[in-house]
């Protein structure tokens, strides 16, 4: 394999496991743990870190190394405010572009919520993947499709 595609490779895993909490925010990042984790030199990890703190997801300080960038409190309140925002034009799009079959399984949906878990906020976010994704069916099909 060639040493280009090792390095890709580790930017995309370790960025992955950033962007799902994988590896926490203000968790520590040590070279030698990951090289030996992913099975390689220390090289591509020193890339995939230089990469990662480019896009602003891992700090690096000189002597004390390597640390996935904390979430402040302003950061979770603009992440669930953008959330609430794609959300609402979501559901006004399914509303003004839906079909009976959109609507049957969202509701189908619905229903096995309730039946399974009963009412709760709990309960809507231990199933809002499957509803987004339910939700985005109708609302982009072209989305659905890539």
């Amino acid at each position: 394999m060639q040493t280009g595609l090792i390095r890709h490779r580790i930017f995309d895993e370790l960025r992955d496991a950033i962007m799902s909490c994988a590896l926490q925010p203000g968790s520590e990042l040590r070279e030698g743990e990951l090289a030996q984790q992913y099975g390689v030199s220390k090289s591509p990890i020193r890339d995939a870190l230089q990469k990662l703190e480019f896009e602003g997801l891992v700090q690096i300080a000189s002597r004390q190394g390597h640390r996935v960038v904390p979430i402040s409190v302003g950061d979770a309140h603009d992440i669930l405010d953008l959330r609430e925002t794609l959300e609402q034009a979501a559901v006004k799009k399914v509303v003004a572009e839906a079909v009976n079959k959109d609507l049957e399984s969202l509701n189908k949906f619905r229903v096995g919520i309730w039946q399974h878990c009963g009412p709760s906020p709990l309960t809507t976010a231990i199933f809002t993947p499957k509803f987004a994704d339910s939700r985005a069916t109708p609302a982009n099909r072209r989305l659905c499709k890539a």
